[in-house]
């Protein structure tokens, strides 16, 4: 139940809000002296916490609220009785709700050419308190912003004036995210923008790397704190490159449950396959493209036993393996050449990551991670509809073609992939050169692409090599068109309705 408020901002958007639903409730208000006038003048009475604390505001302003008539008032259990005994005994009342946002550093001290003003627009009190009520939210509601009041009204019980647990835990979560992101602030502008700069991000940074893309430019591993482990952390050695191809290599393999290896060179699939076998799906996963494969990195989704570390072994020039877990003797067999990259542990194939992050001038673009499609919501659209096997085959074509970038064709045969076309801003251009990877491979392949057909020239060209299934997201303003060329060359045509289209 919300007894006592504290109220602190420089911000005072929308206060007013806050401020009339304290006064009908007659809950006590206690606020520093910028906010306790903006408060009374909206006809509330307040106590301000200089007549709390005994101390007033000292030091020209720099200290207000650091006293424990305060942060234990917040920070006190509820249920336990030692705390509450010890407030009683230091006459400190329970604080429940606290409503603080910060001075303005990224407004104006992040810009101010005098650094002695710069320092004053930090702000010290503001995120203490924060922390504190955010750390308590088992009883204490902290609002940090004015976007959070209309959803405190409407959440707040209006009889026992008791706020959701789940409310209380959301806003606890973006407290914090506020002060890392003010703190990081504040450590970016004392960096004065420079490279060491990592501190800027609310990452650890975990290591330097070698390099980066090319030899002259640096690199660093920053290691996401909620993230039980890294590939950095398990094989120092990575290179830049190494682990943007291993991440590529283990988010194709994951997609599958049954035994499957993925071959990866450059952040490109280049060979994917599936089977109840792993001996059968690392030769097909090899197969598809033996010339791209060299210098690759395999990652194996099973175990590895001494028959496939042997293949392993035959396998020209691999730059990097990644398993679970190997046989003892398959260890051995697969670290005789010491120049070969081995991590063999099962946490890496559990992680996945929530978002993507890519940076580009003056910030970062996020998205959530890309994730594949229930294909019971598919839409067959062809005169000619798929057999079991054949949607079977479709499926996990669809399910590689999420690994291949920019206007992605895959062929498929079974769960094999036997063509591979990408990188192209042609979307024709990557039919024609999944085609010719493939050879003699792709007659009777299916195809998936990444994003519709807008012309039906890409079908009229895998009908000419041998494609007998396709499935796309349709959408196009041309669909009538390539479904007319579809059904007019007996092609069996699926509609995904999802597109996985990446740059």
């Amino acid at each position: 139940m919300i007894k006592t408020a504290l109220i602190s901002v420089f911000d005072k958007t929308g206060l007013e809000s806050i401020v009339e639903f304290l006064r009908e409730k007659n809950i006590k208000i206690i606020s520093t002296s910028g906010s306790a006038k903006f408060i009374r003048e909206n006809g509330c009475k307040v106590t301000e916490a200089g007549d709390l604390t005994g101390y007033g505001e000292i030091l020209g302003g720099r200290v207000k609220t650091l006293h424990p008539a305060l942060f234990a008032g917040i920070l006190a259990k509820r249920d336990s009785q030692r705390d509450m005994e010890e407030l009683q005994k230091a006459k400190i009342e329970p604080i429940d709700l606290v409503v603080v946002n910060f001075y303005p550093f990224s407004s104006k001290g992040l810009h101010s050419r005098d650094e002695d003003e710069s320092v004053e627009y930090i702000d010290i009190g503001g995120p203490s308190l924060v922390r504190s009520a955010a750390k308590n939210h088992k009883w204490v509601t902290v609002l940090t912003s004015p976007s959070q009041y209309g959803e405190f009204l409407a959440n707040i019980d209006r009889k026992t004036l008791d706020t959701d647990a789940d409310f209380r835990k959301k806003c606890a979560s973006k407290a914090f995210s506020m002060t890392s992101h003010y703190d990081a602030i504040i450590s970016g502008q004392m960096n004065d923008g420079s490279m060491e700069p990592l501190s800027c991000f609310p990452y650890v940074i975990a290591d330097k790397l070698a390099y980066g893309e090319n030899p002259h430019q640096e690199g660093y591993f920053l290691k996401n704190p909620l993230c039980s482990v890294s590939l950095a952390e398990i094989q120092p050695r990575l290179s830049y490159n190494n682990i943007l191809d291993a991440e590529a290599a283990l988010r194709a393999v994951k997609s599958f449950e049954k035994p499957a290896v993925a071959v990866v060179k450059h952040q490109t699939l280049c060979g994917l396959a599936e089977d109840d076998d792993i001996l059968k799906a690392y030769a097909e996963a090899y197969e598809t493209d033996p010339d791209s494969a060299f210098g690759g990195i395999f990652a194996i989704n099973r175990k590895i036993g001494v028959d496939l570390a042997e293949n392993i072994d035959k396998t020209p020039f691999l730059t990097m393996i990644l398993a679970p877990d190997a046989d003892d003797e398959a260890k051995k067999i697969i670290t005789k050449k010491k120049k070969r990259i081995i991590i063999l542990d099962d946490r890496i194939f559990s992680n996945s990551p929530k978002l993507q992050i890519r940076s580009v001038t003056g910030g970062f673009l996020c998205q959530t991670a890309d994730f594949f499609e229930d294909p019971s919501s598919w839409d067959t659209v062809s005169d000619q509809k798929p057999d079991k096997e054949t949607l079977k085959s479709l499926v996990f074509a669809q399910k590689a073609v999420m690994f291949v970038k920019s206007n992605a064709i895959v062929l498929a045969k079974g769960t094999e992939i036997v063509g591979i076309g990408g990188g192209n801003v042609s979307r024709v251009d990557s039919v024609i050169q999944a085609c010719s990877k493939a050879g003699e491979r792709s007659k009777g392949s299916v195809l998936a692409s990444d994003a519709f057909f807008p012309f039906p020239d890409s079908v009229e060209y895998a009908f000419k090599c041998g494609v007998r299934a396709i499935v796309q997201p349709g959408g196009s303003k041309g669909d009538s068109k390539v479904l007319e060329c579809a059904d007019k060359c007996g092609i069996i045509m699926v509609f995904s309705k999802r597109r996985h289209f990446y740059h």
